[in-house]
């Protein structure tokens, strides 16, 4: 997959996003992946710490977040938090 964000060249056309995604950091290290559907994020959604370490999980529906998701800080000690959004869609994660 691509390196760059995904949306570079679909703003330069005017397309939305669509379809699944990678970004990296400057040092190749995986920054976020998820999904784009029709220009929102849609279906499990994961992004990490430069150092390569869990940031956040969950899972977007239509561009908003549903579901529990956890976050993760960068520290030297692992501090998580989990958030519980309104119910994802029946079968969302299953689907993506």
């Amino acid at each position: 997959m691509e390196s760059y964000p995904v949306g570079f060249l679909s703003k330069i056309f005017g397309q939305k996003k669509d379809g699944p995604f990678e970004y990296q950091y400057q040092n190749g290290q995986l920054k976020s992946k998820g999904t784009y559907n029709n220009g929102k994020l849609d279906g499990p959604y994961e992004s990490y710490h430069e150092n390569g370490q869990l940031q956040q999980k969950g899972t977007y529906n239509r561009g908003d977040k549903c579901g529990e998701w956890m976050f993760e800080a960068e520290t030297g000690t692992r501090t998580r938090a989990f958030v519980t959004y309104p119910p994802c869609s029946p079968g969302l994660t299953e689907e993506r």
